[in-house]
């Protein structure tokens, strides 16, 4: 296995055809980003330091990890044909 690492292989471990590393991506870490970014704005918004900047920067952050959300459908039903 590091062997395939340090070649450059890639290493998609499957679990009944279900690509598991696609799989976390898509769910676990896009939903924690966008759980992240709406407690920042939460901390911000009680301690009174909300900016214009942050608002932006957490509203882009959020709109892309939901239009990804949205639209994995498209991605698990690639996972499954493979």
């Amino acid at each position: 296995m590091i062997y395939d690492f340090t070649e450059g292989r890639e290493l998609n471990p499957r679990l009944a055809g279900i690509d598991l590393k696609k799989l976390l991506f898509s769910q676990v870490t896009i939903t924690t980003w966008i759980a992240i970014n709406v407690l920042v704005l939460w901390k911000a918004y009680q301690s009174q330091s909300l900016n214009a900047t942050l608002i932006t920067v957490a509203a882009m952050q959020i709109s892309y990890a939901a239009d990804y959300l949205l639209f994995e459908v498209r991605d698990l039903q690639e996972m499954l044909e493979h």
